[in-house]
């Protein structure tokens, strides 16, 4: 993939929320608006919400560890748009903060489900 600058506005000032399970749509801008649940999702749970079998993308950003459960071949299917918040929070997490203007290392497409103080 080509480096390119990102232009979505999303927010990812809050994305160390409380304990939890957050469906994020690709049409979200911030992870506030996801779906939230406090319970821990099983397999069936994950696969459904993503849409396929699952890739999980561990990431830490400023000691705040958590998950991001996402459609393995989420890039590969037709339809599927640029989840900003997830692609964001992807980038934080490898020290690239494309909300400020630093290029792109790569995206994530479809929805997600984010998971913090779950382990998949």
């Amino acid at each position: 993939m080509t480096s390119k600058k990102y232009t979505h506005k999303v927010s990812v000032e809050k994305p160390f929320m409380p304990k939890g399970a957050y469906v994020i749509t690709p049409n979200m801008n911030s992870i506030e608006d996801a779906f939230h649940r406090t319970q821990k999702p099983s397999l069936k749970e994950l696969q459904k919400w993503v849409g396929g079998y699952i890739q999980v993308m561990p990431g830490s950003i400023n000691g705040h560890k958590f998950e991001i459960v996402m459609d393995e071949e989420g890039k590969m299917k037709e339809g599927n748009k640029i989840n900003y918040v997830a692609t964001a929070m992807m980038n934080l997490a490898w020290g690239i903060d494309i909300t400020k203007g630093d290029e792109v290392a790569d995206v994530v497409m479809g929805t997600v489900v984010v998971l913090k103080g779950f382990r998949v």
